[in-house]
């Protein structure tokens, strides 16, 4: 479907982004990106992508982007975790509903032949159970990530609407909480597990965790999500959302307490709850997505975030405490280690003198080589779910 096809990715220097680039030039594709606050990832340059530098809140920008195109995969948004959206949501608000809205309206004039909106989790509300995409709408999203929830459900309102009005192919995609190389580790936007890792590369003493911990959040890696989108586009262009679940869960005590027993310390753990702890259970059921479009994420936690030994579907060789590779591009600031899939070796290393000089290979290795045996228990859950297992 992709191959010889002009393919427009927004977003596409982020984390998913990325993954989805690499995903489309393996299919053959010719694909455009868009570059705004990011710098471009190792792993798309010089791979034949067209960038163009600009903000897609401008109206001609976005249909300069959009020109030419088969397919747009629209990704990009102006996020970030509870830190950022609590106190920056007119900042988080507005972009987002003006840059969707610009996509959109680009998309129509020029005709394209197929769209996918990302959405996200923090549009379903506070409820106990596995959810299901008909669960959005049946209260509000929690006040604290209200400005970025809602702006993602009327995006998704915004591009129901064009399917409706216009007969344009749409998709639409919720991934769970993703993670894996090339996340953002700036405080203010790296999602939740980022965050943690910042915390235990820093040594920080104490180790603060905001609100009581207990929420449980589902995560997914990131070059499965990008899959997940590749085949959502290819067979569910129907206008209706879809999850895109792994059936991996932790809380985000258990999360923290596991990465600093793998960074080679033991600070005290602190919970901050004065400040906001987020929903307390986020857990999708991927149902839906397995029946419509045969989805099922492909990548453990021990895998894609923990680093235990495999090849994977995207070429990637993940094995970090045997070969010495890493399998994070970009771990921080003050230890860069780059990934060579060719020659299946260490290709350069660098240190320089920030606040993360405690960052080590030995800290690394330890962090992206968990054992199993801490989510045995994880799994077992996910063969009662109806998520790939049965």
């Amino acid at each position: 479907m992709y191959t010889g096809k002009k393919v427009l990715v927004t977003g596409g220097t982020g984390m998913i982004g990325s993954h989805l680039v690499e995903q489309l030039l393996e299919r053959g594709a010719k694909v455009r990106s868009i570059v705004h606050q990011r710098k471009i990832p190792d792993e798309i340059k010089n791979k034949g992508v067209e960038f163009l530098e600009g903000d897609l809140g401008d109206s001609e920008f976005s249909d300069r982007a959009v020109k030419g195109m088969d397919f747009v995969f629209h990704l990009a948004a102006f996020t970030g975790g509870l830190g950022r959206t609590s106190i920056h949501p007119a900042s988080t608000l507005t972009p987002n509903l003006i840059m969707d809205g610009n996509v959109l309206e680009s998309a129509r004039k020029e005709n394209i032949d197929r769209f996918l909106y990302a959405s996200c989790t923090c549009v379903y509300p506070n409820m106990e159970k596995d959810l299901t995409e008909e669960d959005a709408w049946t209260g509000n999203p929690p006040a604290v990530h209200a400005s970025y929830s809602w702006s993602k459900r009327m995006g998704e309102m915004q591009s129901i609407a064009y399917h409706k009005e216009y007969g344009m192919k749409v998709a639409i995609v919720r991934p769970s909480n993703s993670y894996g190389p090339r996340d953002s580790l700036d405080p203010q936007t790296a999602h939740a597990l980022g965050a943690l890792i910042i915390k235990a590369l820093q040594k920080m003493n104490p180790f603060v965790i905001w609100g009581d911990g207990k929420p449980v959040r589902e995560y997914i890696y990131a070059g499965d999500a990008a899959e997940g989108m590749l085949a959502a586009m290819e067979k569910y262009c129907v206008g209706d959302p879809i999850n895109l679940a792994s059936g991996e869960y932790l809380s985000i005590e258990e999360l923290a307490r596991k990465i600093i027993s793998l960074c080679n310390y033991k600070p005290e753990i602190a919970f901050d709850k004065t400040k906001p702890s987020g929903q307390l259970r986020r857990v999708l059921l991927n149902n839906k997505s397995e029946n419509k479009i045969g989805f099922k994420a492909r990548t453990s936690m021990e895998e894609g975030a923990f680093g235990r030994r495999r090849q994977s579907h995207h070429s990637r060789q993940f094995c970090v405490r045997k070969t010495g590779i890493h399998s994070i591009a970009q771990t921080c600031s003050g230890c860069q280690w780059r990934y060579d899939e060719r020659k299946r070796r260490q290709k350069s290393s660098q240190r320089s003198g920030s606040n993360l000089q405690s960052c080590s290979i030995t800290i690394h290795s330890r962090f992206l080589s968990l054992s199993s045996r801490f989510f045995q228990n994880k799994y077992d859950r996910k063969s009662q779910r109806s998520l790939g297992s049965n």
